[in-house]
């Protein structure tokens, strides 16, 4: 696209133009004050020889100086061509208001805000629920006098005597959560539901460690490699061991190899059967999605069901 095109002009085609319009020196001066606010100079008129079928325009920069040199030719037959010597106007370091520095922007870094994921029951439901799950029933040490009539009343002999069982918090309690990739949705009703036995059971009285797949490939290991497991021990009699699974049931598209076949759960709950400890297993899976047959060796629990879960005793 060409100047004429654009609707533009150059310094040397106005020049021109006015020119032909028949104005003078004094015409040029004059536009030339109103266009760049300075008188103009005296430049020498070119030698008479030249032609006046010169080219219309040439600009030539001198070496020295910011100075510009115009040949303006005049009609055909009016004269040699006029030069005219336009000066660069000192800039007096004063443009307009818009072209002034801004002021300086100072954006401050501001921390990104997590939106928090709603715990699965409220803490206090929780507390409520999860504490007569980590307490055992135990031989108390006070008579059971309604036992004691029924025997009288059936001619029984009075010994061994009847005592009232009691529910005690466990002496230990043992938290192992799953960190395998089908419980990537749950991490934070996974840590929300560890504080929350933590509390009840006592911190000093209980611990929480992670494992992979099942509690018998190890505890503490690496959730990239899998490398590092430390080696699980059935607990001590009296412990109450809390598991925190899917159970191997879940398991995303093109994931790890990190899913727990039904197998290895049965295995686990015979391992635990040999022990004299209580299992409760809290899974985010409703009931029908179960392993078969694993509720026969171990008390599964779903989440949605712990508002309820105290009218169930370990």
């Amino acid at each position: 696209m060409t100047r004429a095109d654009r609707g533009e002009m150059s310094t040397a085609d106005m020049l021109l133009a006015i020119s032909r319009l028949g104005i003078g020196d004094e015409g040029l001066a004059l536009l030339r004050s109103v266009m760049f606010g300075a008188e103009p100079s005296a430049v020498p008129d070119p030698p008479a020889e030249s032609s006046p079928t010169e080219s219309p325009a040439s600009v030539a920069l001198p070496d020295q100086g910011p100075d510009i040199a115009v040949d303006v030719p005049r009609p055909a037959g009016e004269g040699p061509p006029i030069r005219a010597r336009i000066e660069e106007v000192a800039d007096s370091g004063a443009g307009p208001p818009w072209l002034a520095a801004p002021e300086r922007l100072e954006i401050k870094p501001f921390p990104l805000e997590q939106v928090p994921v709603p715990p699965p029951v409220s803490p206090i439901v929780a507390r409520n629920a999860l504490s007569p799950l980590v307490r055992l029933t135990t031989a108390g040490r006070h008579i059971d006098l309604a036992a004691l009539v029924r025997r009288a009343a059936e001619a029984k002999p009075f010994m061994p005597v009847p005592m009232r069982p009691d529910r005690r918090v466990a002496p230990f309690v043992q938290v192992l959560f799953d960190i395998g990739e089908g419980m990537e949705p749950y991490v934070s009703d996974v840590w929300f539901l560890v504080d929350q036995l933590r509390d009840v059971a006592g911190r000093e009285r209980s611990e929480a460690r992670p494992f992979i797949g099942t509690p018998l490939r190890g505890l503490d290991a690496d959730l990239l490699s899998g490398a590092g497991a430390t080696p699980w021990e059935t607990p001590e009699p009296g412990t109450l061991l809390v598991i925190i699974s899917d159970l191997g049931v879940t398991r995303p598209v093109g994931g790890r190899r990190d899913k727990a076949s039904p197998r290895e759960w049965h295995d686990f709950a015979d391992a635990v059967a040999e022990s004299a400890a209580k299992v409760l297993v809290l899974t985010p899976l409703p009931r029908h999605r179960w392993p078969q047959g694993l509720t026969s060796g171990l008390r599964v629990l779903a989440w949605e069901d712990i508002d309820t879960a105290g009218t169930a005793h370990v």
